[in-house]
């Protein structure tokens, strides 16, 4: 039986389909990016490209898979990418003389960008990562867009948590692009959640208000 292909798609194609999953990777740019980011690192799913190189010294070639392992940040372009990532040396410093000598290890971070040429990966891996790992709490996903896979289970604090957000929006009005309101609503709702004794990251946090701001509707709350 011969092996089925894979669906290779460009790096730009794919974080375009990502918004089709869920908007509100369109309503903050930098989710998106930062899902693209964890996706490729998460091991799941596969990538290529036709060519990795130092963007300061075009002829020193980098193997992909090192940009990705520390990759920081992308910038995706129609057939390249420029990724910042991070490369470490280990340095051995040698104390004392004669009999008694002590070493010891440094390591030093160096901050690195690469230019990434024709990258693609494989989008049903790609897709079925950001449903399973990156999608915040309560998100529906349109019809046909699941590709099987089972979704986490949401800590149960998150629905209290979306009636509270509801609320201070109800109070606050919802939040627009340049206002500062979301940055606001996300400390409410990290403070809210830790008075709780529950601690998440705060690009946790940033996912679920992502999502409440989508869903709220101020005559069809969670409050009710």
């Amino acid at each position: 039986m011969a092996a089925k292909p894979l669906d290779w798609k460009s790096w730009w194609d794919a974080r375009s389909k990502i918004t089709e999953l869920w908007p509100g990777w369109s309503w903050s740019s930098s989710l998106g990016d930062q899902a693209m980011v964890n996706a490729l690192q998460g091991g799941q799913v596969h990538y290529r490209a036709a060519r990795a190189y130092d963007l300061v010294h075009s002829w020193e070639s980098v193997p992909l898979r090192d940009v990705i392992s520390t990759l920081q940040k992308l910038t995706i372009f129609t057939d390249e990418a420029i990724a910042e990532y991070e490369t470490a040396t280990v340095t051995t410093t040698t104390f004392g003389g004669g009999l008694v000598l002590t070493s010891q290890q440094h390591t030093r971070k160096t901050e690195k960008t690469a230019r990434i040429v024709r990258p693609e990966l494989v989008l049903s891996e790609f897709c079925d990562y950001l449903i399973q790992f990156e999608l915040p709490a309560g998100v529906t996903l349109p019809t046909g867009s699941r590709r099987g896979g089972k979704a986490r289970v949401p800590h149960p604090i998150w629905k209290d948590a979306g009636i509270e957000a509801m609320s201070w929006m109800n109070k606050n009005g919802r939040p627009v692009p340049g206002d500062r309101k979301q940055t606001l609503l996300e400390t409410h709702i990290l403070n809210w959640v830790g008075e709780r004794d529950y601690y998440p990251a705060e690009s946790t946090v940033r996912k679920h208000v992502v999502a409440w701001i989508e869903q709220y509707n101020p005559s069809n709350s969670l409050t009710n």
